[in-house]
């Protein structure tokens, strides 16, 4: 059959040219009957196989027995602790006919896909409030302590201003001090009576 020896002359060229085994490779591509965007679904398939049952989606002996497997053999499957949602997409990206495999932008918009999209959107955006709330928290602790070694030192210097003064000085400074302390007191008094007639 010319098609079968084709796959074969093709075959043993790529067993010369690649290293390894041609585990992501299309059917398309392994029979030599061109390459576009569908061969990257199809690679694409294998791959989240893998990261399911972390084993490849087409396995062999040798070069030949995978090639073998991936142009005539049958589909795989996922394991069943899998939803079959997710196994229907697969079976569509693996699809034998390129032209009956979804086009990455049909693939985004199956409901199934779209709804692990908008969960992992909505974590993200869980984390994110998160990262922010942390940060502003971390942002008021470091303005709360910059405020107190600002305090902290102003103390200290009017304690040396105060050390520097004369006796006479700093019992002029107390008398002030607590002049001020009853003004405060006062106007304190005045405002809360002001607020009870006011009620009143």
């Amino acid at each position: 059959d010319f098609g079968v020896s084709r796959l074969l002359m093709g075959s043993c060229d790529l067993a010369t040219t690649f290293t390894g085994t041609p585990y992501y490779m299309s059917p398309e591509v392994l029979s030599h009957q061109g390459y576009d965007s569908k061969s990257d679904i199809w690679s694409l398939a294998c791959i989240l196989y893998e990261m399911c049952c972390l084993d490849h989606a087409f396995t062999g002996h040798n070069f030949m027995s995978v090639v073998l497997k991936i142009v005539d053999g049958e589909t795989p499957s996922l394991p069943d602790r899998y939803s079959s949602e997710l196994n229907a997409v697969m079976a569509s990206m693996l699809q034998k006919d390129p032209s009956h495999r979804p086009t990455a932008a049909e693939i985004l918009k199956l409901p199934y896909v779209d709804q692990q999209l908008q969960n992992i959107k909505c974590k993200f955006s869980k984390v994110s409030m998160q990262d922010r709330s942390i940060t502003s928290q971390k942002e008021a602790l470091q303005i709360r302590n910059a405020l107190q070694k600002k305090v902290h030192l102003q103390t200290l210097r009017e304690q040396s201003e105060v050390q520097k003064m004369t006796p006479r000085e700093r019992m002029r400074l107390r008398k002030l001090q607590s002049a001020d302390e009853k003004a405060k007191k006062l106007k304190y008094v005045h405002v809360s009576s002001f607020r009870v007639c006011s009620s009143g």
